[in-house]
């Protein structure tokens, strides 16, 4: 097993004003750069948006690189790769903010349809010409679930359902992407949606630890037992949805609980910005989803204050009423979460 080989923060130097909130997060092991997540609600346009969905993400990760964000992450099922290679492009080669392709931390996860092992390799390549670039600094597995390989990336049969390929084993797909790191195409690999079982059968098989797992994480599902168990083995963990489902109003507004309004209250910040302190002080990285100049100033803005004893014992006191908004069964309707509701 290998260990991680690299340091997952931000390879730009840090301007004046970002040096210090840098600095305090490097003396306790943090990435100093909140990662950015600017792709799943483009799922839902279709091609007659396609015009003003350019621009509006042309414009979203120059704001978010002029904020000081530096972690893009993409995937193939976002559908949208070839236009952040596009605004990538002119971010490194053409840009007058003189960034360098080091200066940000890109990352793809390989779909349900592709985990052979020639599905993975091309899946591979043709996201990194899509992107533009000639490596990816991660690279994850994207669900622990294959489907039927073809045309379609949501493959169906005559009932409606999803077509599974239960024939491929996940680590045949995870030993592609150790074969991807050694060639250097993936900086570093890991796992997306994996339950700690799963994880840990993984493991028993693989050469490569992964070095990072990226799972839904917030206090109404903090995943304690696979933070201790990717901690205790040198796992970074990245949480997705770590402020809920802000934009669904059939399910538990995280941001609007009444222990996490208290908290920001209390500390005179918002409510993304405390459980985004959360998260930090766990010592996972997360990858929320915003689009506007304001909020990705204020997200950035977690490094020069603290929560207090209290304030993290109540927020996680809100795992007692769990709550798992990314479900197979809500994405595939296939039931992959013992705890799908």
């Amino acid at each position: 097993q290998l260990a991680c080989p690299l340091d997952l923060g931000c390879h730009s130097v840090p301007t004046q004003e970002q040096s210090e909130p840098r600095r305090k997060m490097a003396e306790i092991g943090y990435e100093p750069t909140t990662m950015l997540s600017m792709v799943k609600p483009f799922l839902a346009l279709v091609s007659l948006l396609l015009t003003s969905l350019r621009t509006r993400l042309t414009r979203t990760i120059m704001a978010a690189a002029k904020h000081g964000y530096r972690h893009i992450d993409c995937a193939h099922i976002y559908g949208n790769q070839s236009q952040i290679g596009e605004v990538l492009s002119e971010l490194i080669h053409v840009g007058k903010e003189h960034h360098g392709r080091s200066d940000f931390f890109i990352t793809s996860k390989i779909w349900n349809t592709n985990h052979r092992v020639r599905h993975c390799i091309a899946e591979t390549e043709n996201s990194l010409r899509q992107l533009k670039i000639h490596h990816f600094d991660l690279l994850t597995i994207h669900w622990p679930i294959s489907f039927a390989h073809g045309a379609a990336d949501m493959p169906k049969d005559a009932a409606g359902k999803v077509i599974q390929d239960k024939s491929v084993h996940l680590i045949e797909t995870y030993r592609t992407l150790e074969h991807l790191y050694h060639d250097g195409k993936a900086r570093a690999i890991g796992v997306s949606n994996f339950t700690l079982e799963q994880l840990r059968d993984l493991m028993a098989h693989c050469e490569i630890t992964p070095h990072v797992v990226q799972i839904e994480c917030h206090p109404y599902l903090p995943q304690n037992d696979m933070l201790k168990f990717c901690h205790e083995h040198g796992i970074h963990v990245t949480a997705c949805a770590p402020f809920g489902n802000v934009n669904s109003k059939d399910e538990p507004n995280l941001m609007q609980d009444p222990v996490v309004v208290a908290c920001a209250k209390k500390s005179g910040r918002s409510a993304a910005q405390v459980l985004t302190r959360w998260h930090l002080q766990r010592k996972c990285s997360v990858v929320p989803q915003i689009f506007s100049p304001e909020h990705m100033k204020e997200n950035i803005s977690v490094f020069d204050f603290e929560l207090d004893d209290e304030d993290m014992k109540n927020l996680d006191g809100l795992s007692a009423k769990p709550y798992r908004y990314i479900t197979g069964t809500k994405e595939f309707g296939i039931k992959v979460f013992a705890d799908e509701k």
